[in-house]
């Protein structure tokens, strides 16, 4: 008889399939990378198993030993999220700047190109589209039930205390996830020129308030009604320099609001649009048409004599005389 020998057929791709093997990393070392579990937020304690890796993700969950938090690049709604950037990889750490109060410290993403904790010195921080730093704000941390388990381990870690979390959680517990917030006078925040009212938030380390800019370029006339102009751009409050508005201490100052730079390139809405109200140019201080409308002024507001929709920025006015 004949025995019947079965043999396993032959695959010759033996070659390819060990050069995928060398080129590829191994598992455990990937799954170390980007399994997004950090156990620390003080960049001088980092360790290589800090390192994580976001890129093109919506909502990726971050692990610590206090919980889990989600985090997000930017939404243009709660739903609306935006994927982080490509080659978004580096150590989240705790920022605070000391010349700001310690309200507006929080979370940042120091961009390194591999898990080595020396590098964060030569590493950039993550930015918006506008060039500003991306930043979990403490006040959002505060205010969001979602970032529970941050907050947490920044009172573990002591960056901040059970009382100032309370604090910012009383005070902003009817904001909306996307408010703006300024805990600086000087301090730059964005403004959306189609909306006939923006809302900033002021947000102290003792006081709360809130200032509303209504229709700063919204043409009157009849035939319009309305903004003219599409885009963002981002401004901030300053004391006027003109001498007509000095005033000594401890006399409220005559505030302006300059144009830092256009975020979103302005259009114009209306065809054929006559420029009756003027656009906004970087540098330069924001003007708006006078009451009657036969000309341009200054945009200002007199601290002393403030209506209640302004009276709040003599808050941050108040803290900077204190500090000094």
């Amino acid at each position: 008889m004949l025995a019947l020998v079965l043999r396993r057929p032959v695959i010759h791709f033996a070659r390819l399939y060990s050069t995928c093997i060398a080129d590829t990393p191994p598992l455990k070392q990937r799954m170390k990378h980007t399994s997004r579990r950090i156990q620390t937020l003080n960049w001088e304690l980092l360790t290589a198993s800090d390192f994580v890796d976001v890129s093109h993700l919506r909502q990726p969950s971050i692990r610590l030993h206090t919980g889990s938090a989600r985090i997000a690049y930017m939404a243009s709604s709660i739903q609306n999220k935006k994927p982080f950037p490509p080659n978004t990889r580096g150590f989240l750490y705790w920022h605070h700047d000391p010349s700001l109060p310690p309200t507006n410290a929080g979370i940042r993403l120091r961009l390194v190109p591999e898990p080595d904790p020396t590098l964060f010195s030569t590493g950039t921080d993550l930015l918006y589209p506008n060039a500003m730093p991306w930043s979990i704000d403490l006040v959002k941390l505060a205010c969001n039930r979602t970032y529970a388990s941050i907050k947490a381990k920044l009172i573990a870690e002591r960056f901040v205390d059970t009382a100032s979390i309370e604090s910012l959680e009383k005070g902003t517990a009817n904001h909306r996830w996307n408010s703006t917030f300024i805990h600086k006078l000087d301090q730059p925040f964005e403004l959306d020129l189609t909306r006939h009212l923006n809302i900033i938030h002021i947000i102290s380390p003792t006081r709360s308030g809130k200032t509303h800019l209504r229709d700063l370029l919204r043409d009157q006339r009849a035939s319009v009604q309305s903004v003219p102009y599409t885009g963002r751009i981002l401004v901030r409050f300053e004391p006027s320099p003109f001498p007509e508005h000095g005033r000594p201490a401890p006399r409220p100052p005559v505030i302006v609001l300059r144009v830092l730079k256009i975020l979103i390139p302005i259009k114009v809405i209306p065809p054929q649009y006559d420029m009756y109200v003027l656009v906004p140019v970087e540098g330069a201080l924001l003007e708006k048409k006078s009451p009657c409308g036969l000309s341009n002024r200054l945009f200002t507001i007199d601290l002393e004599k403030a209506p209640k929709c302004h009276k709040d920025l003599n808050i941050l006015v108040e803290d900077a005389a204190a500090a000094f």
